[in-house]
This record gives C-alpha cells, sequence and structure tokens, in this order.
C-alpha cells in the first residue's frame, strides 16, 4: 500500500504533538464502505468530479491516522494538498478491473438501496460507497473481501459504472 507523505507549510497538532508532515495511506475497503461517499460529487451532465472537501478530510483523518480536529487547522496550501492526495488515490490508474454483469431488479433487490443519491439541485449525486460495492460483489461474482482488497480507483471506476448501468439502459417508464 502506498503512502503520500505531503510535508506541511503550517505544522498541526495531533495526539499532543506537533506534526509537520502528514503521512496518507490509501484507504481500506472497509473504511470506503463506512464513509459512505467517494471524495468526488459527479456534476452536471459531462460527468464532471468535483472535490468533496468534508469527505476528503474524513479520508485525511483515517488515512493519516490524525483527529478530524486536526486537519480542522490546516492551512489553505495544505487542504489543496490533501485534496490532491486524496483525490489522486480515487480517480488514479486502475487496471485489472473485474467484468460486471448489468444490474437487473434481483440485484437491487438483494442491495435495498441505491448506489447514489442525487442532491437537491438534481444534477449533482454523490456514490452510495457502501451500496455500490455490494453491488459490485453481485455483479461481479466476488466476495466482499475481494472487492474491498480492490484499489480506492479501481472501487471509484466500478461504483461510477454500477450508476451507469440505473442511466444507460433502454427501458423507459409509461403511464397506461
Amino acid at each position: 500500500m502506498d503512502v503520500i507523505d505531503i510535508t506541511l507549510k503550517k505544522p498541526i497538532p495531533a495526539h499532543g504533538e506537533t506534526v509537520s508532515v502528514l503521512s496518507l495511506r490509501e484507504p481500506t475497503g472497509d473504511e470506503i464502505r463506512a464513509t459512505r461517499r467517494l471524495p468526488f460529487l459527479v456534476r452536471g451532465v459531462d460527468g464532471a468530479f468535483v472535490p468533496d472537501p468534508r469527505t476528503i478530510l474524513k479520508y485525511a483523518a483515517t488515512c493519516a491516522e490524525v483527529p478530524p480536529s486536526s486537519l480542522s487547522k490546516l492551512c489553505g496550501p495544505d487542504v489543496m494538498a490533501v485534496n490532491e492526495a486524496v483525490m489522486g488515490m480515487f480517480v488514479g490508474e486502475a487496471d485489472d478491473l473485474p467484468t460486471l454483469a448489468e444490474v437487473t431488479g434481483k440485484e437491487t433487490a438483494a442491495v435495498g438501496e441505491m448506489p447514489h443519491m442525487v442532491s437537491v439541485d438534481a444534477e449533482t449525486f454523490y456514490v452510495n460507497t457502501a451500496a455500490a460495492m455490494r453491488y459490485i460483489e453481485l455483479l461481479g461474482g466476488m466476495t466482499k473481501d475481494q472487492v474491498d482488497a480492490l484499489s480506492p480507483a479501481a472501487i471509484a471506476r466500478l461504483s461510477l459504472q454500477v450508476i451507469s448501468f440505473f442511466y444507460g439502459g433502454t427501458s423507459e417508464a409509461s403511464t397506461s
């Protein structure tokens, strides 16, 4: 597991010490499930990734093993460095992705929730990682441990693929 070291422009207090280098490891599958979100929102018809600062800082606190209150003391440039590091873990290269079957009502009933949530502006959504990862298990014929062993970038790509199944099909609702 790779570690990203961020040399802070302004050291912060953590665990009764002064921290001048924040070491971020990749989050585990369990941590991604528990956070319940990817560190970005998907916005607009073009699907642009927009950093989600609150979620990014949750991942940073977990992966650097520092209290969230310590990260509230980061200066602006250090926040940007943390954003870049965490986002990079999820949007980097992802090799050897498993093939997923298309989602059906069977998997939707088994999971019991959608793999995403749409915001009030109806143009932005976040990925519900707990649900998306369960879909990945079912659609990829994988165990929880196999999904959890995937890189954060692979989990992000596969989660977005699962969501695309809900919007890319040919089914249309009609009233009769």
